[in-house]
C-alpha cells in the first residue's frame, strides 16, 4: 500500500507543549480555509485539542453513534471547517474537498499515515498532509520506506509566513463578496 501522490507530505519538528499553539498557524498557512481533519491519538487529547481550537469538534469513540454523524454531517456540509479525530474518522469516511490533514504524531503502523494522510487528495483533487513529530523518538524513515514518499521537512511557520497566507484568504474573500454583488 502507497500513500497518495495527489498529497504534498510534510513534517514539523514539535513537542506536546507546543502543538496547541502551533496547529492554528499550519492551518492558517497550508488549508486556504478548506476543511482540515486533524488526528490525534487518544479521544481525551482529541476532546481537549477540540476544545483549544476555535470551531473545530471532535470525532472519537467516546461520542455516540447518532452525535457522531450530526457533527460529519455539519463537517461536511460546511457548518464548521475543523474536524479532530482519532481513527474512528481514518477509515471508510468520503468527505468531500478536505483540504489539510494534520498528523499530531507518527501513528504506530504506516498503514494508518497512509489512511489518514488519504482523507485529502481525493478525485484528482490536491491536499498537504502535516505530520508533527518528536525528533528524538520518531519512525519516518519507516513511513517514508513504506508508503513510498519523502517528506518535506519545514520548520514552524514564521510571521511574515503567517500575514502572507492570511492576506492570500483574505483578498480571496474581498473578491468573493465583489462577484456576488457584481
Amino acid at each position: 500500500m502507497k500513500a497518495s501522490t495527489n498529497v504534498r507530505h510534510i513534517i514539523l519538528p514539535c513537542n506536546n507543549t507546543a502543538m496547541a499553539q502551533l496547529i492554528p498557524d499550519i492551518i492558517r498557512c497550508y488549508s486556504s480555509g478548506g476543511r482540515t481533519i486533524i488526528f490525534a491519538e487518544k479521544k481525551e487529547s482529541a476532546s481537549e485539542l477540540a476544545g483549544l481550537l476555535p470551531g473545530a469538534r471532535a470525532l472519537h469513540g467516546d461520542i455516540q453513534q447518532s452525535q457522531r454523524e450530526v457533527t460529519l454531517k455539519a463537517f461536511r456540509s460546511g457548518k464548521f471547517m475543523t474536524l479532530v479525530a482519532t481513527n474512528v474518522a481514518a477509515r471508510g469516511l468520503d468527505i468531500n474537498d478536505v483540504q489539510l490533514i494534520i498528523q499530531c504524531e507518527p501513528p504506530r503502523d504506516v498503514e494508518a499515515y497512509i489512511h489518514r494522510s488519504g482523507r485529502t487528495g481525493r478525485a484528482g483533487n490536491t491536499g498537504v498532509a502535516v505530520m508533527l513529530y518528536d525528533p528524538r523518538r520518531s519512525n519516518i524513515a519507516k513511513i517514508e520506506r513504506e508508503a513510498g514518499i519523502k517528506f518535506e521537512r519545514v520548520s514552524a511557520p514564521q510571521p511574515d509566513e503567517i500575514a502572507k497566507a492570511m492576506g492570500g484568504d483574505a483578498a480571496e474573500m474581498i473578491t468573493e463578496v465583489s462577484d456576488r454583488y457584481a
